[in-house]
Parts: structure tokens; sequence; C-alpha cells
């Protein structure tokens, strides 16, 4: 079965973990970010994951055992949840219901998006019991649907002990911090002529390619739902939700850019001016998904101040192997 997480390959700046063994016996680990790929090159971080200065550790091939890829920063599990829980409120489904543990919230659209059409680990020990696999399996059939997980790393762990298939590309999922807006002034355009609506327009539509599926027309229960269209040719869904730990979130998905409209930065503009109408809305933070392989996505939002918090991915049950 192929790795769930972080399979792609190791670049510069990346944050990983290295395990050294030496021709005497023994190992050591060393934690830190990639200066050079051959050979393995690490300079240690500093507390909390933040690039240090400290003296470079090269890594010979020979001693290297074994390398993982981490996330930029450290990362709490309750972290984790926390965009989970603002992200699955933005994307409820027509049939809501916990599973009776409390710990899987699960989702059935009337569509045929993921994200409004799988059961997500919630509660805060989701991570460590057995995911209740009957259960759901049987709220999806019910629904005529095939049991599908969304899985985020580290506390989705159980589900990934169950017999299933990769049914989509890993996601990143990226965050910032919305108090200061001042690095994306850039990027902000008071000519930008953004049309805000609570239901998806016509316009919207078009140039969405989320046409005709809840994700686009699903008015999610206590959430702030808005639409963003400029006549240029860029759309974008923005959602303000709250996370289990008070703080509000804003959501941003469906980033599209009519093809006509290209090399405007119709994207960076439209985005900013998500982020500023969050910050208006009273949201303290922000988050949106990117495919792994969207480098270009991912530079885009790099520059917006948006960091890879952590990844999740979708999977689907092999009930015959259960």
């Amino acid at each position: 079965m192929a790795k769930a997480f972080r399979s792609d390959p190791i670049r510069v700046d990346d944050r990983v973990v290295a395990r050294r063994k030496f021709k005497g016996g023994g190992h050591s680990d060393v934690i830190g970010h990639v200066v050079a790929v051959e050979p393995l090159t690490i300079r240690p971080q500093m507390v909390g994951g933040f690039p240090s200065a400290l003296p470079e550790v090269i890594i010979p091939a020979v001693e290297l055992y074994v390398v993982k890829k981490l996330s930029p920063r450290t990362v709490r599990n309750s972290d984790i949840r926390h965009v989970e829980v603002a992200s699955a409120l933005s994307y409820q489904g027509a049939h809501n219901q916990w599973t009776s543990n409390g710990q899987w919230f699960m989702r059935s659209g009337d569509g045929t998006t993921m994200r409004t059409n799988s059961a997500v680990p919630l509660g805060p020990s989701a991570g460590f019991e057995p995911a209740p696999i009957a259960e759901m399996m049987a709220f999806y059939a019910s629904h005529n649907q095939p049991c599908v997980l969304l899985v985020p790393e580290r506390i989705g762990n159980s589900a990934l002990k169950l017999p299933h298939e990769h049914i989509d590309v890993e996601k990143i999922v990226m965050t910032r911090e919305l108090g200061d807006l001042s690095d994306i002034t850039p990027y902000l355009d008071e000519g930008l002529d953004v049309d805000i609506t609570k239901t998806a327009t016509p316009e919207w539509l078009d140039i969405s390619d989320h046409a005709a599926r809840d994700l686009a027309t699903q008015s999610p229960a206590d959430a702030t739902l808005a639409f963003f269209h400029t006549a240029l040719g860029a759309v974008l869904r923005a959602t303000i939700t709250e996370s289990d730990d008070g703080a509000k979130w804003l959501g941003i998905a469906c980033v599209k850019v009519d093809e006509s409209a290209r090399r405007q930065r119709l994207a960076a503009r439209l985005v900013s001016a998500a982020l500023k109408w969050g910050q208006t809305e009273g949201a303290d933070k922000a988050y949106l998904q990117v495919s792994l392989g969207n480098d270009g996505a991912v530079a885009l939002y790099e520059k917006l101040g948006l960091l890879e918090h952590h990844r999740h991915r979708y999977i689907k049950v092999n009930p015959g192997n259960l």
C-alpha cells in the first residue's frame, strides 16, 4: 500500500527528521531544515520548528537509515483538529450525524463532492480508538453511498489500519493568522471590482468547476457563506466557522481563474480580497487546501502568508476485506 502522507521527494528547505546509524552501533535523530539533498545536509531547527543558524549536519548516504518529511512548523494534534473542525462545519452535507462514540462526524450530501460526502475524525480520541467502521458503513449504506473517510494525518491514523484504497491525491492544508495583513498589501487591489453574494450566482457557476455540486450550493449551518466573483474572470468560495477552541476561521475554496483571464495575478488579488474580508468579518485565522503537485498554487499562497499546516486525504473502505 502506498505511503499515506508526505511521499513527495525531499527538497531543499523542507523540515525533516533523519535517523543516522553509526558504524560502531547506535543511532541519533536530526530534526531540521534541508540545506542540500546529496549528501543530505540538515541545519538543526529552533524550538517550534523554526529555521536556525546552527551549524549544518552532513549525513553520508551509508549512515542514513531513514528520512521523513515533516510539516514546516511544529503542529500539535489538537491544532490539526481545530482546523478540521472549522473545515467540516463549512462543508456539511444534507444529512449529518456523529458516531455513537462522538469521535467521527459523518456527512452525506446531495452531490458528489467528497468534502460533503465523507466521515471525518473530529473527536479528541479519534486517533487512539478503533474507527467505528460498522456504524459508518451502515450510515453510508442507508444513503446508497460508499464509505468514504477524510483522514487527516495523525488524528486519523486509526482509519489507515482498515482495508482501503486512496481515491484522491494528498491534500496540503495551509493556514495563516489574520491579525496583521500588511504583508499582502502588494496584492490588495482596491480597484478590483468584486461581487460578494450569499449564494452562487450563474456568473459564479459559469467559471467555477463546482457547478451543480453541493460544495457550491450547500448552505452550512452556523457559518457565514460568501461567493466571490470578479467580472474579469475569477471566483472563490469563502466561509467563516468556529473551531472547538473558539477561534474563528476563514475557509477559502473553489479558487478558479478563467483560462482567458490568466496572467493578471487575479488569483492573488482575489484571495487577498477574501483574506481582508475575513479579517473584517472577525475571523482570527484562515485555511485553504491544495492538491499535492500543484506547486504553482502552493507558491502563490506562500506569497500570501499561508504555510503548510498538515495534510489529509480521502480513502474508500473496502468492505469485502474487513
